[in-house]
């Protein structure tokens, strides 16, 4: 009795509802992973806005070799760069983000125009893809250009407690992985 039993159970395991399996479903799975990181962080105070008087007060080219990687350059489809900025000086002042290639030729430049404090933090979004400008200038970017320059006086001195401009940026990147 137990024999025919079993047997019955196996019987009908064998022949119950059941999908055959696809297992190569796996060759139509496409993923797109967001990436994010900081970019650059600049902070001057107005002491050394003072110092340098008006014009240039601070101009430096750092590598990014974010696209370096092939992988990354051809898989990106699409890139947000946030930039956020906060004057607490008495200053005007001028900001320049210039994306430069290997030979510095400049692709893309992001020009601000800051007014002297009290003003609120500035936020800007800049989108890299079929929304905005072309993915090209991050693929071929090597190198980033920040240049600061005071457009008021070289004297004039805040009110606030360690009055300073803070620059910050970061950039998200969605990759197409198949």
């Amino acid at each position: 009795m137990k024999t025919i039993l079993i047997f019955c159970c196996c019987l009908l395991l064998m022949v119950s509802c059941s999908e055959e399996q696809d297992f190569n479903q796996v060759d139509d799975l496409s993923l797109q992973p967001s990436l994010a990181s900081s970019l650059l962080y600049f902070e001057s105070n107005e002491d050394t806005m003072n110092a340098a008087g008006t014009g240039v007060f601070f101009s430096e080219v750092f590598t990014f070799e974010a696209f370096k990687e092939k992988f990354i350059a051809d898989e990106v489809v699409e890139g947000t760069i946030t930039y956020q900025i906060e004057n607490t000086t008495s200053k005007s002042l001028g900001l320049l983000i210039e994306f430069l290639n290997e030979a510095d030729v400049v692709l893309y430049q992001e020009p601000f125009a800051i007014e002297p404090q009290p003003t609120a933090a500035l936020e800007r979004q800049v989108n890299f893809g079929p929304n905005g400008e072309s993915l090209e200038i991050l693929r071929n970017t090597a190198k980033i250009r920040i240049s600061a320059t005071n457009e008021g006086d070289g004297s004039s001195q805040s009110t606030l407690t360690d009055p300073k401009l803070v620059f910050k940026s970061s950039a998200t990147v969605v990759l197409n992985v198949e």
